[in-house]
């Protein structure tokens, strides 16, 4: 039994030498580089293709072209467009109005919620070499803060009212710009850097999404259907 046992560790010694010898030796930091190269590339085809998914929305729909054409003959260029026709096709000139349309959308709107233009600074080759510059960032706004409103007692600018307002209602700085002019002023006014009042609002609105779903005429006919007896259940009888 040990005859075998040892037969059997040389054959696979053997077997790892001849293998590892075929094997072409690849340096860790080539394969580190190809993958994180890779992985950046991906990101900004990514981020480039969402955004020019919504410029291309926006070119198409209706409220947001003839914002643009507006803005267009205010600045006189649309009619310049137009003073060529006899020198150009329908072809040319339709597609020189698209193009200027998307100019002055990209130009005028401000895209956000991961549909923004993207950035190369935040690949993920840039945040490793930016990584020193964040880290200094984050500590020195943590000092700073301290200072300013622990120790100092200082009021908060309308900044940092809002990064506390995000904060508390648990919610990332996209999702803020995002919302509506309208709600922004609502959570201002109500001081919601504040975190009980930022309690009160969130309980509120929580309240007001219960009775928005009690009065929704599908969740009405959900819940009978749940009190029937809902989708069912498949038993089975044991003998």
């Amino acid at each position: 039994m040990t005859t075998t046992y040892s037969i059997l560790e040389e054959y696979y010694y053997n077997y790892y030498r001849y293998y590892k010898h075929k094997m072409p030796n690849v340096d860790v930091r080539v394969v580190l580089f190809g993958t994180i190269t890779a992985i950046s590339v991906f990101q900004y085809i990514s981020w480039m293709t969402s955004y020019n998914t919504a410029i291309q929305y926006m070119v198409q729909n209706s409220k947001y072209r003839t914002a643009a054409k507006e803005e267009a003959k205010q600045r006189g260029v649309w009619v310049e467009k137009r003073k060529q026709k006899k020198f150009k096709t329908k072809e040319d000139l339709k597609q020189e109005e698209e193009d200027l349309i998307r100019s002055i959308i990209e130009e005028k709107m401000d895209i956000r919620g991961g549909y923004q233009k993207p950035v190369l600074t935040d690949v993920l080759w840039m945040q490793m070499i930016l990584l020193p510059y964040y880290i200094y960032k984050f500590f020195h706004f943590q000092v700073s803060w301290i200072y300013n409103y622990t120790i100092m007692k200082k009021a908060y600018t309308e900044e940092d009212k809002i990064y506390l307002i995000c904060k508390n209602l648990g919610i990332k700085p996209v999702a803020w710009d995002m919302q509506s002019d309208k709600s922004k002023y609502e959570c201002v006014h109500r001081e919601l850097w504040i975190k009980s009042n930022a309690q009160v609002y969130i309980a509120e609105k929580q309240e007001e999404m219960k009775a928005k779903m009690a009065d929704d005429p599908r969740m009405k006919r959900y819940r009978r259907w749940m009190n029937k007896g809902g989708p069912g259940r498949i038993t089975f009888d044991e003998d």
